[in-house]
């Protein structure tokens, strides 16, 4: 298999991270948090009923998806902080495949994974994860692939070699 050359975004890092939280948290985390930010208005409703005059409905909704806002900004720019657009995650990237493992360069760093150490490859919508640890993998955009049958090659081949085959 010959190297794979890619550029890594912000938007691959974004996708992995949103990956490595799911697979930490699980799938109903984000119902959790949801449940969370709804309870604010949902006590505001249920007061404002019991006691007509004391809670303004309106303020509490206002408020709260005030709140959610800046707390998905924060999100988002805590995201870009903590990498560089040519560092070691985003930028430049080349993979070289072998029997034993790959070889993950760029940047001027080279990480070096035997395939024993990789717990499962995840395919999402624009990146390939191959996991190390439940939230630390290599992510590979899809469009490193020339062809759909070169990624699923790929997707094969690191799946039967992986640690979890």
């Amino acid at each position: 298999m010959s190297p794979l050359k890619y550029h890594r975004d912000l938007a691959h890092w974004t996708e992995f991270v949103r990956l490595a939280q799911a697979r930490v948290y699980g799938k109903w985390m984000r119902l959790a948090l949801l449940a969370a930010g709804a309870l604010p208005m949902l006590l505001g409703i249920i007061a404002s009923a019991l006691w007509p005059g004391s809670v303004d409905t309106t303020s509490v909704l206002f408020g709260v998806l005030s709140t959610l806002v800046v707390i998905g900004a924060l999100s988002r720019f805590g995201l870009r902080r903590h990498v560089k657009d040519a560092g070691w995650v985003l930028g430049n990237r080349e993979i070289t495949v072998t029997e034993q493992g790959f070889v993950d360069a760029g940047n001027g760093t080279v990480l070096s994974v035997d395939w024993p150490a990789i717990e499962g490859v995840s395919v999402a919508r624009n990146i390939i994860v191959l996991w190390m640890d439940r939230a630390a993998g290599v992510f590979i955009p899809r469009i490193a692939f020339e062809s759909d049958d070169d990624e699923r090659s790929f997707v094969e081949f690191a799946g039967k070699r992986s640690g979890a085959a």
